[in-house]
This record gives structure tokens, C-alpha cells and sequence, in this order.
């Protein structure tokens, strides 16, 4: 016999006895519907309801199939007495027979399918469950289940009335000691807040444990696409503890879990870390490790002004409440090296999105990078004043808010030595120590130096959160200098940003403020005015700056002065009161470069002044000064006074020989010579300003050449109106004349001369209003005398000699030349 006709017999043979085995089978198919549906009832306590019965061969071969069409399993009641609500609802049930079985022996149902339906499991009070069905027969001969099959069943898990869980099984396939199973849209209440609805499938092995549930392993699993092994422990009331890890996960894997995105927007990181989890019914954690890798983080999730990127590594791990929704974040051994920044960093917060996360973190700061890309808030202006040379070491804890910003409840800083620019002048900041906690800052000792200027301050503010929102100045300053210059000072503060919202009204500091100020310097440079051992002690306020003390060395003299600047009708008015004393005046004027004029200048000076009063000086908003505003009211004294080679004493004795004025009594070149070097031991008068004009009254000047007087104004811009005084008798020539000797009658016969016009181009004249104005002074004063006179009770001989010679008129002395209209002059 050939192959081909052995194989055609055997396939004959097959063929007839699968036909006969199946004939037997239809044939018997009652008997199959029968004995499948009484060893389902003989073995549960509740109803089996079905719409219909088919039997099978095909389906489940080598097994004979008995599908239940259209079943309705009733669940446990929740207590006696109450209707039973369905525990399984399905298409199709299925219950499969051995086909030996059924050819050689009694048939027992070994496994079941449940096809297109619905299973809902509900727990009770006490720990029943509506599954509890099996009844306590003996008889269950007929029924020994090895494997139970689901396909495409919605379930519904019920915990005391309230719906926990909520899925659809697509395949599944459970055994005694292993089950696989394939799913999706699986919730469960408190997860399904943080989760997205999960989706997987996975195969684990199982087995009874000690607490009346189970215990199992999954090994290469997927849920939502992410590779899983975990071990887990199902209990007899339901609970369930389970734990494992998910295998190089990337951040958008996981972030296609989660149900909140925001979380994930905003920051990229390149590595692909390992993820540790526990979770049970009430609560989740995962714990990670990141390997280090490229991140970068966006201005919207920072309030940062630029997109940071570099390297981070660390761990870390989320903790999950699903009752509370509540999403816990921390991280530990954080590294990040980015733009300049190195920095440890350990942080946490209860809850992501609604607290603040809490950050402690040690970094160093290389000022030479782009650091700033690190700090907030920081406009082209104020990029312009950073520190571009040197490291800072800093130690801070940092809070990152749910609305993106950031606040720091300490900040502990220190570098040897910081360097920039500042209005185009480098600057050096060493010894830096700063120290911000409990909402007070302090800078103990900070050395600085730029433009010039050289020291060391030290700093205290308390308030310093209501000060970064614009709140009150509150604390001390203390300034202990080698040098200050102020021009550079006055130049950056000219050059300053002007304020966006700049306000209708000035202050010197916000509302509330109150900073006590300190300063000591060895020098002092002010305009070239060099001040030596500086010391000032103070108050600054909103709109009120209190200048206490304030004392200096300067001009080879000493100056005092206490005062306050004040904000008043939105311009800055500073009132001072005070003194100075034995300052040499030829280096005021040599300082100040004669005050912008030639008409008095520092070669014609010697002497000492002194002066003491109060003043009041103006500016408007934008700094400019304003003259007009400015009034004073000094008394001034010159000691040990010398005029040299002033060239308008020239002009007098010029004008008085031109003129021919009192040519019989005057020899000009006589006056000329000795008006070129004139000393005085003394001189004092009182000084008005006031609208722009200097005001000296009525003063008189014993000199070694002769007696002047003077008195008028000058205006700032230059404009004069002096009268100059000359006791005849210092004017008249040494030799005698042809009226002999001129001899002075005591009232002081004076001749006037008005100075007007300008500094520059004086104009010179004959001031009979002044002569008249002195006449009248002198007789009023010999009139006051002669009443004093009379007064006294008892007067000697010479005395009265004196008085007797005093009596005698001017009108009736013919040789005194007393009226300038007269022909003598």
C-alpha cells in the first residue's frame, strides 16, 4: 500500500470518528443543556436565568460546549430578606465538557466562558461579598472548574454602595494558580483622579496566602505602554498592597499616565529613569532615581526671564492619597549644572500644585557665565550693574509656588571677591557675607571699591518680603569709608533708569520706611572740595531725611551742621543750620575756581573765615536747582584779612583821577599804591540771600591802608550794585594842600563810591544817596552819645573836655569838606 493510500485511510478514519463522536454528541445534546444548567444551580444558593441553550463541538474542541444564551446570574443578597441585585449578565455562558468524558465516562464541567456581558462585584458590610454564591452541597461532582475565560465583560467593582472601580476585560484567562488577562479603560476611585483610565495586560502566577487572599508576581507586564514586574497581595476584604517597578521610563511616557498635563509642560529631561512603586487601595508611591541628563526648563514654568538647559541627576519620589486627590513631590541629591550654576538640591512639597515646593539647596554661581539666567526679574538695566567677574557661594532655601514665582526664607551668601560695572566704572565688591533669614537681612563688612570710592559697609533690614513688594525701608546702614567721592555718586544717580510708573508724588522712600544711617570716612571729595575725617549720623524716612550731626575737617578748617531734606510740593527742599569756622578763604576760592567770576579771585585773598546760620536750598523733581528758591541768613567774619593786587581798587583810583573828584585832596597814584595790598585784623557783617541775590549791609573795614565801608547785592548771574565807603581822611594826600591840614570833624566824613552793572564791567559813580544815608547815621549816633552823655552823674574834667569839643557844629567848621556838591570836590 502507498503512502498517499495510508494517509487517505487515516484521514477517513479521523473523519468517521469525529462524525461519530459528534453525531453521539448532538444526538445527546439535552442530556449536555440539561447537566450543565443542574450542575450550575445544584451549585450556587441564588437563580441562574437563561434565555436559551446551544450545544457545541467546535468551539471549544476537544471540549463539548454547552452556551447559556441571554444568562442573568444572581448575586448574594446584602443582608436576608432584600432582593439580590445581578451579579453576572452576559451574552453568552458557556460551560465546557471533557469529550472523553462524555465517550467514556460522566461528564464534569471544567471550564466556563463569559462572553459580551457584564460582571459586578460588590462588597458588604462585615466583609461579604456579593459573589458568595456557592452553596454547601456535596454533590459537586458534576462541576470541577480549572479555568475561567472572559471576553469582552464590563466590570464594576461596588464598595458599600459606592462604586469603586469601574473597566472592560477584552481577554482573560484565569487558572487555579495563574491568570493572563488583557484590559483597558480600567478606574478606580481616588486613582482615577491622578491616572489616566489605564490600559494593559500582563500575566502573573498567584497562590493562597495567609490572609485568606492571595499573593502573586507579574513579570513583563504593559500598562499604558510602560513596561512592568510587580508583586502583589489581594486580601479577603478586597484591599490589596502591590509594588514592583517600571523599566526605563521617559518623560513623555509618563506623562501619557497622568491625567493633569500641566504638570509635565514646561521642562524636558532627557534620561530614562527606573520607577519604584507601591500602591494600595488608599494611597501610591514612586520612588526614582534619575540618571544624569540633559534638562531644560521654560520662563512660563519658572517666572524666570530666559529658558534655562544643562545637566540634572538626583532621586526622588511622588507620593499619591487618592481619597485627598493629593499629589506629594520630593527629590534628594539633586545635582544641576546649568549656565553658570552648579547647585545640591534637596526639595518637597505635600501637595504639587496647590503648596509651595520647598527647596534647600548649596550652589555655587560662576559670575562670569550667563548666570542670570537664574534670577528673576532682571531687565536690561539692571543686567547692566551685575556682577560679570568672580564666584558666589550661596546656601538658600527656596520656595516655588503653585503660581510659578519664588520666595526664600534664607539666603546665606559669601564670595572673596565680586567684580562689574557701574555707570561705566568697574567696581570690586570682597569679603562678601550675606545673611537673610527670619525676614531680616544683614551684610556684615562688605568691602567695596568703584569710582573712587573705598570702604566697608554693614547693613541691617528687617521686612524684607513687604520690602521686595515694595514695602517699608526698615533697618540701618553703616558706611565706614577711606575715600567718597560724590561727583561719581551725583553721576550715576543722574544716569539712573527712569522708573516705569513713576509716581505723581516724590518720596525718598516707600511709605513707612525709617533707615538710620551712619557714615565715617577719612576724605571726603566733593566738587574738588577735599573734607577730611567725615563724619554724619542720620535719618531717612518716606519724604523726610534728618541729618543729626554731620562733621568735617575741611579748608584747613572745621564745619558742623545738622539740617533735614524733605519732599514738598513734589520738589526736594534741604534746610541746614550750622557753622564753619577758621577755613581759609583763598581755598574756598581757589576749590570753587573763584565762583565763576575775576572780579575777587584767590590770589587777591588772605585770611580766615568763619561763618555760621541757616540756609534752605530747592530742587525740582528732576534735580535742577533752583536759584530762586534758595535763601540764607549767615553771619560772616574774615580774621587776619588781606587784599592783593584786586584790580578794581585800579579802577578807583582810575575813575577818581579821571573824574578829577576831590583833586585838591587826593592823590590817586598815592591810593592806587596803597590799595594794592591792604590787611585787616578782623571784619564782620551779616549775609542775606534771597531770590538769587547776596545782600551784605552797611559794613565797615579797618584796614592798613585806610577804612572802607561796604554794602549792596549781587545777583547770581553777576549783576552788582555796590557802594564802597572812603574816610576822607584816608583819602587826602600825605602832603599838605592849600587849605592846610584836613582835619575830621568825628562824625566820619566819608566819600561814596556806587559800584554797578556787572562783575565783569563794573560801572563806577558818585553815590550821594549813600553819603546822605551816612551823615544821617553818624548824627543820629552823635545824638544817642551826647543823651548818654548827659545821663551820668558824675564825669571827670576830661571828660567833659571831651564832650565840650564833641558840640561843636559841622556847619560852622569851615574846614571840613563835607558836602560832595560842594565846589572842593
Amino acid at each position: 500500500m502507498t503512502k498517499k493510500k495510508i494517509l487517505l485511510s487515516l484521514l477517513l478514519l479521523l473523519l468517521v470518528t469525529v462524525g461519530g463522536v459528534s453525531s453521539y454528541v448532538l444526538i445527546k445534546g439535552d442530556v449536555w443543556k440539561e447537566l450543565a444548567l443542574k450542575s450550575i444551580n445544584d451549585n450556587i444558593t441564588t437563580s441562574l436565568i437563561v434565555d436559551d441553550v446551544e450545544v457545541s463541538i467546535l468551539s471549544s474542541f476537544p471540549q463539548i460546549s454547552v452556551d447559556l444564551k441571554d444568562v442573568r446570574l444572581v448575586g448574594a443578597p446584602k443582608r436576608a430578606g432584600v432582593k439580590s441585585d445581578t451579579l453576572i449578565s452576559v451574552n453568552k455562558l458557556g460551560v465546557a465538557f471533557s469529550l472523553w468524558d462524555v465517550v467514556f465516562g460522566d461528564p464534569v464541567i471544567r471550564s466556563i466562558y463569559l462572553e459580551n456581558g457584564a460582571l459586578q462585584i460588590e462588597e458588604f458590610a462585615g466583609g461579604k461579598w456579593n459573589y458568595e454564591i456557592a452553596s454547601k452541597s456535596e454533590d459537586s461532582s458534576s462541576l470541577e472548574i480549572s479555568s475561567i475565560h472572559l471576553t469582552d465583560i464590563d466590570f464594576t467593582y461596588i464598595e458599600k454602595g459606592a462604586k469603586k472601580s469601574t473597566g472592560l476585560i477584552n481577554k482573560a484567562e484565569i487558572r487555579s494558580d495563574w491568570l493572563t488577562v488583557s484590559f483597558e479603560d480600567l478606574n478606580y476611585d481616588g486613582i482615577s483622579d491622578v491616572f489616566i483610565p489605564l490600559y494593559g495586560e500582563f500575566r502573573t502566577s498567584f497562590s493562597a496566602n495567609e490572609h485568606n487572599g492571595y499573593s502573586g508576581v507579574i513579570e513583563n507586564g504593559v500598562l499604558a505602554d510602560l513596561d512592568v514586574s510587580c508583586e502583589f497581595v489581594l486580601d479577603d476584604k478586597g484591599g490589596f498592597d502591590v509594588w514592583g517597578h517600571f523599566a526605563s521610563v521617559s518623560k513623555d511616557e509618563l506623562r501619557s499616565v497622568f491625567l493633569e498635563q500641566e504638570s509635565f509642560e514646561g521642562w524636558t529631561y532627557g534620561g530614562r529613569p527606573n520607577l519604584f512603586f507601591f500602591t494600595d487601595e488608599s494611597v501610591g508611591r514612586i520612588d526614582f532615581k534619575l540618571p544624569e541628563a540633559e534638562f531644560a526648563i521654560s520662563p512660563d514654568l519658572t517666572g524666570l526671564s530666559l529658558n534655562n538647559k544643562g545637566l540634572i541627576s538626583g532621586e526622588g519620589r511622588v507620593d499619591l492619597d487618592y481619597k485627598r486627590d493629593v499629589l506629594g513631590f520630593s527629590i534628594k541629591d539633586g545635582v544641576i549644572n546649568s549656565n553658570g550654576l552648579e547647585a545640591e538640591l534637596s526639595g518637597s512639597t505635600p501637595s504639587w500644585g496647590s503648596k509651595p515646593v520647598d527647596f534647600d539647596i548649596k550652589a555655587t554661581l560662576d559670575l562670569g557665565s550667563s548666570y542670570l539666567s537664574w534670577i528673576p526679574g532682571v531687565n536690561i538695566d539692571t543686567e547692566s550693574v551685575m556682577p560679570s567677574q568672580g564666584a558666589i557661594s550661596i546656601n538658600t532655601l527656596v520656595s516655588w509656588l503653585p503660581t510659578g514665582g519664588f520666595t526664600t526664607s534664607l539666603i546665606q551668601a559669601e564670595s572673596s571677591s565680586i567684580k562689574g560695572n557701574l555707570n561705566s566704572n568697574p567696581y570690586t565688591l570682597s569679603n562678601v557675607l550675606f545673611d537673610y533669614s527670619k525676614d531680616v537681612l544683614k551684610v556684615d563688612r562688605l568691602n567695596y571699591n568703584w569710582a573712587g570710592n573705598v570702604g566697608e559697609m554693614t547693613c541691617h533690614l528687617s521686612s524684607v518680603d513687604d520690602l521686595i513688594q515694595g514695602g517699608a525701608v526698615l533697618g540701618s546702614v553703616q558706611v565706614d569709608a577711606e575715600s567718597i567721592l560724590v561727583d561719581p555718586l551725583f553721576s550715576w544717580w543722574e544716569n539712573r533708569p527712569d522708573s516705569e510708573e513713576e509716581s505723581l508724588t516724590i518720596s525718598l522712600l516707600q511709605n513707612g520706611s525709617s533707615l538710620s544711617y551712619s557714615v565715617n570716612s577719612d576724605i571726603l571729595i566733593w566738587d574738588g572740595l577735599e573734607c577730611t575725617d567725615v563724619s554724619s549720623r542720620g535719618e531717612i524716612g518716606t519724604k523726610t531725611m534728618r541729618i543729626s550731626f554731620a562733621k568735617t575737617q575741611l579748608l584747613d578748617g572745621e564745619a558742623t551742621i545738622q539740617g533735614q531734606l524733605k519732599t514738598l510740593n513734589n520738589k526736594y527742599s534741604l534746610g541746614l543750620v550750622g557753622s564753619a569756622e577758621g577755613f581759609l578763604i583763598s581755598d574756598m576760592f581757589r576749590v570753587y575756581e573763584n565762583f565763576g567770576q575775576d572780579f575777587l579771585r584767590a590770589e587777591h585773598l588772605e585770611g580766615r573765615g568763619d561763618v555760621s546760620g541757616s540756609m534752605n536750598l530747592v530742587w525740582d523733581r528732576e534735580g535742577n536747582w533752583e536759584s530762586n528758591s534758595f535763601d540764607a541768613e549767615l553771619q560772616a567774619s574774615v580774621s587776619n584779612g588781606r587784599l592783593k593786587s584786586l584790580e578794581v581798587f585800579d579802577a578807583v583810583a582810575d575813575y577818581l583821577k579821571e573824574n578829577r573828584l576831590i583833586a585838591p585832596l587826593v592823590n590817586p597814584e598815592d591810593l592806587r599804591k596803597r590799595l594794592s595790598d591792604i590787611k585787616f585784623d578782623y571784619v564782620e557783617t551779616p549775609v542775606s540771600v534771597s531770590m538769587s541775590t547776596v545782600s551784605i549791609p552797611f559794613t565797615n573795614i579797618k584796614s592798613s591802608a585806610m577804612n572802607v565801608s561796604l554794602e549792596g547785592a549781587q545777583t547770581f548771574a553777576g549783576e552788582i550794585d555796590y557802594t564802597l565807603g572812603f574816610a576822607l581822611r584816608d583819602l587826602r594826600d600825605n602832603k599838605q594842600g592849600e587849605f592846610g591840614n584836613i582835619q575830621d570833624d568825628g562824625l566820619g566824613n566819608m566819600f561814596f563810591l556806587g559800584m554797578d552793572d556787572t562783575l565783569d564791567e563794573p560801572v563806577f559813580s558818585y553815590d550821594r544817596k549813600a553819603h546822605k544815608a551816612h551823615r544821617r547815621r553818624a548824627i543820629n549816633a552823635e545824638a544817642q552819645r551826647i543823651k548818654d552823655a548827659f545821663k551820668k552823674e558824675e564825669e571827670d574834667s576830661s571828660k567833659e573836655e571831651k564832650d565840650e569839643k564833641s558840640k561843636h557844629s559841622w556847619k560852622n567848621n569851615p574846614e571840613i569838606l563835607d558836602d560832595p556838591e560842594d565846589d572842593d570836590f
